[in-house]
């Protein structure tokens, strides 16, 4: 299966703060993915980072047609 989102070394840093450290994900097409973590484990950070609602700090995300 050919990759559809793939993130490197993601982060995103509010102040002092680590919301997101250096995600690395490959999601390949056809695939169903699910974040799983405790409040405050930057799920909805990373969301926003791939949706472009927010920028990155560090690392970059593609998506491939």
């Amino acid at each position: 299966m050919s990759i559809l989102l793939e993130t490197n070394n993601l982060s995103k840093i509010f102040g002092s703060q680590r919301a997101v450290d250096n995600a690395n994900i490959q999601i390949h097409r056809g695939d169903i993915f699910g974040l799983v973590g405790r409040n405050g484990a930057g799920k909805t950070t990373l969301m926003r980072m791939i949706s472009g609602l927010a920028v990155p700090s560090n690392g970059a995300y593609t998506y491939y047609d």
